[in-house]
């Protein structure tokens, strides 16, 4: 405004020194338009024109103040443009102003109103597909070119082929409407590439290219068919059928009962249809598609739904612990129902002569669908039934359930081995509660006028229902007792009778013959190992030496030589042997098997006797075919000593003695001297082994 006024005041001062008065009111203003109008772009052009209303021969005048210049510091442009308009390129921030001279005079108008250009960048259209999404196959679809906050537009499009870009225009198989593009159903193609951009509708100016899209094409879906029931839905409760097909915007859904037929079905905006209080004529089968577009596009249908409608469930009662319950026992009775309801439950005990609501207080615990009973006493009876959130819809009562409590049980204490317990041998009690499952043993061991706790330590070993005691740990008259603990819950048993150990020395077997004397060849002979009690032992044999390599063992405590020989004879020992690991007894004292042929017999020791002790050696003959008795003699040893082992003694002059008895004492002599002679030479083969 400065600037205008400087210049009215100098054009008065000129005016005045040529002699002419005007007033500044009676100045002409041009008019100073723009074309285009509206907006312009990157690359436009603009043609400005310069209107005054007076008539007169004019020459125009023309200033600009460029973007980066003041604002109230204008650059003319008369030296090149002194026509009424002119076209130049648009440049942001450009202004302009003009004025207008009578031709050949010296006297100007006043300035018009400057005009600013504003040049946008070019804009880009934005493009998208309907539907959105997966496109399906026999399915048309529409893309729309938008240049947003601008008007003016035409839009052109395009189709990638190969590596170049085609226009696509109206045809068959594509329908143009402004800023949509149609594409016929049948020539929509998976991975087909499309843009469009927009052309100005009043000069040549084009926008960007869009981005382009590429189509999803995808065979027809079929939706799947469900319900909110997993089962067979209750008389009067809602259920809800949902038509899934992975998206449902832009879908509308068609719902058929019985039989696909179109004229029938029901269409919702949703993907769910919902049957608020089910009866039984709302049963059978139902199917769904769902359909969008114009003209509508469907899916395949579903597979059939069959929807049940049933009578209200009964609920199962089911009691924890599961089996016995004994006295002091606390348990918790479930009430199950088989439905994805919500449920509330109502638990009820019989007394006397009514069924009444179980309260709130000890000894019960209500929780949910549990009903928690301590210290149940047994015959009580007791029912549940469930009512869902509304308490519209009520199930069955549930079967009676009737609490049988047993005694605690007392275990069975026994000991292992069983009777008497040897010095340096362990020892295993065992804990049964005989007829029940689910215990574990506790024990404990008397010491002084209590009881104290064992548990598995390097004395002892503890395996379910069995302690074991370390055989160095075994003690005459030490008391051990033991109870059952429930393995599911805090129960305990009472306690066993105590059992108290009897500790003895180690055992001694003694062996004995079934022959008092030698042993015939061809007889049997049998050797007994004596040891008071033989259940629970093997019994081992030693002839010649004690090497446990060489032993033979029986289950029964006698060794049987089923015919005697002359291998036969010799020094025997036995022992026995029991538990795991095995303990063993003492070896017995040797036993002597001497064999002979059986004529004459003379009878010694079968043991190893004591210097001092007396002995009586009998020697007899054995029958011949026309004898009618056996004949015995004997002879005695009144002191025996060292010096009388292995001695030979006379035979004859105990066979003399015979000479009066018998008339048949030549054969016995005969016989006696065989004897002697055989037995003397056994004698001196049992020195050299020895």
């Amino acid at each position: 405004m400065e600037l205008s006024a400087l210049s009215v005041t100098l054009w008065l001062i000129v005016v005045i020194h040529n002699g002419e008065t005007v007033k500044e009111s009676d100045l002409p203003t041009p008019s100073l338009t723009v074309e285009p109008e509206g907006e312009l772009f990157t690359g436009d052009s603009v043609t400005l024109k310069c209107e005054i209303t007076t008539d007169g021969d004019w020459t125009y005048l023309w200033e600009r103040v460029g973007p980066g210049g003041s604002p109230a510091v204008f650059q003319s442009v008369t030296e090149k443009i002194d026509t009424q308009s002119f076209t130049v390129a648009a440049v942001d921030g450009d202004q302009y102003r003009c004025r207008v001279r009578k031709t050949g005079g010296t006297q100007s108008s006043l300035y018009s109103t400057p005009v600013n250009l504003t040049v946008k960048a070019l804009p880009t259209p934005s493009l998208t597909v309907e539907p959105e999404g997966d496109v399906f196959r026999g399915e048309s679809i529409s893309l729309k070119c938008e240049i947003k906050g601008y008007s003016g537009w035409i839009y052109q499009w395009e189709k990638s082929k190969g590596s170049k870009w085609t226009a696509v225009s109206q045809s068959e198989y594509y329908t143009v409407n402004t800023d949509t593009l149609t594409i016929r159903e049948d020539y929509v193609s998976n991975r087909d590439q499309y843009r469009c951009r927009g052309q100005k509708t009043d000069r040549s100016l084009s926008s960007h290219y869009s981005e382009p899209v590429t189509l999803s094409v995808k065979e027809k879906p079929k939706p799947e068919l469900t319900s909110s029931r997993k089962g067979p839905a209750l008389r009067g409760q809602p259920v809800v059928l949902f038509c899934e097909l992975g998206q449902s915007a832009g879908w509308t859904f068609y719902w058929s009962k019985h039989t696909h037929n179109p004229e029938n079905e029901i269409s919702t905006e949703t993907h769910f249809y919902t049957i608020s209080s089910v009866s039984d004529s709302d049963g059978g089968q139902y199917w769904c598609r769902a359909g969008r577009g114009n003209p509508l596009y469907f899916t395949h249908y579903s597979d059939a739904l069959r929807l049940i409608v049933t009578a209200p469930p009964t609920p199962s009662l089911t009691v924890e612990p599961e089996g016995d319950v004994f006295s002091g026992d606390s348990v918790t009775l479930k009430c199950e129902i088989k439905s994805d309801l919500r449920w509330t439950y109502q638990w009820e005990k019989w007394n006397t002569w009514r069924w009444s609501a179980v309260p709130q207080s000890w000894p019960y615990t209500v929780n949910t669908d549990t009903l928690t009973i301590r210290s149940v006493t047994g015959g009580d009876q007791y029912r549940c039934r469930g009512r869902n959130s509304d308490r519209s819809l009520s199930t069955y009562y549930s079967k009676t359930f009737t609490l049988t409590v047993k005694a605690l049980p007392t275990p069975a204490l026994t000991v292992e081995p069983e009777g008497d317990v040897f010095k340096g041998e362990s020892v295993s009690l065992k804990c049964e509660i005989k007829g029940y499952s689910g215990w574990t043993c506790q024990w404990e061991k008397s010491k002084g006028s209590g009881w104290t706790a064992v548990s598995q330590s390097e004395y002892y070993t503890v395996n379910t229902d069995t302690l074991t005691i370390r055989e160095d740990y075994v003690s005459n008259r030490d008391q051990y007792r033991c109870r059952g603990q429930k393995t599911d819950r805090s129960l305990s048993s009472h306690y066993s009778e105590p059992v108290t150990l009897s500790v003895k020395e180690k055992p001694k077997p003694e062996l004995t013959s079934s022959r008092k004397g030698p042993a015939v060849r061809g007889q049997p002979v049998v050797l007994f190992c004596e040891l008071g009690q033989s259940a629970g032992w093997t019994f081992y044999w030693s002839k010649h030496t004690h090497n446990p390599e060489n032993e033979t063992c029986t289950e029964t405590h006698f060794y049987t030589i089923s015919s005697v020989s002359d291998s036969d004879g010799g020094q025997y020992w036995c022992r026995a042997g029991r538990g795991n690991p095995l303990y063993f007894t003492h070896y017995s004292d040797a036993l002597w098997v001497n064999v002979t042929d059986g004529s004459v017999i003379l009878e010694s020791p079968v043991h190893p006797v004591t210097e001092g002790d007396y002995r009586t050696l009998l020697c007899d003959t054995k029958p011949q075919v026309t004898q009618k008795n056996q004949t015995t003699s004997k002879t005695t040893i009144h002191t025996v000593s060292q010096s009388d082992e292995g001695a030979s003694f006379s035979v004859l002059g105990v066979l003399s003695s015979l000479m009066a008895v018998t008339p048949y004492i030549l054969v016995s002599i005969v016989l006696g001297v065989k004897c002697y002679r055989a037995r003397a030479k056994s004698d001196e083969d049992e020195e050299d082994r020895a």
